[in-house]
Formats: structure tokens, C-alpha cells, sequence
């Protein structure tokens, strides 16, 4: 099985969160730099799979999942 890379990781734990994602801490929590994180946390808004408030300014970006039922490992 192939190595899954950082931007992997954010994909599968992006889906499966039911809560707001803060790019800073979600990268922390994940073990992934901010940039990496807000980055491929665009990427997903940009394919509609999150949507985006905020991030205008000094405003933090916080996203929220589009998907109708969340990603499990079931």
C-alpha cells in the first residue's frame, strides 16, 4: 500500500470533521505545517467540498464541510 502524503491526511480528516477546521490548529493537531494545511484547505473549498468563512483581512479562515454525511473508516 502507498505512504499517504501530508496532503492526503488533511483530505481524510477534512472529511470526516463535523466542526468548524482552523487551519493553525488543524494542522497541529495532524502534524502538518500551517501552510501545507491552509493550502490544501483551499484546494477543497475551491472543489466545493468546504466552504469558507471568513479569512478577509487579519480575519481567520474557519471551514466547514459541505459533505452530506461525513467520511468514516467503517
Amino acid at each position: 500500500m502507498a505512504k499517504w502524503t501530508s496532503r492526503d491526511q488533511i483530505w481524510n480528516t477534512a472529511l470526516k470533521k463535523t466542526d468548524e477546521i482552523r487551519p493553525e490548529a488543524f494542522a497541529q493537531a495532524i502534524g502538518v505545517s500551517e501552510r501545507t494545511a491552509r493550502d490544501c484547505l483551499e484546494t477543497m473549498h475551491d472543489s466545493g467540498v468546504l466552504a469558507k468563512e471568513g479569512g478577509k483581512g487579519r480575519e481567520p479562515a474557519v471551514y466547514r464541510s459541505l459533505v452530506e454525511h461525513p467520511v468514516t473508516d467503517d
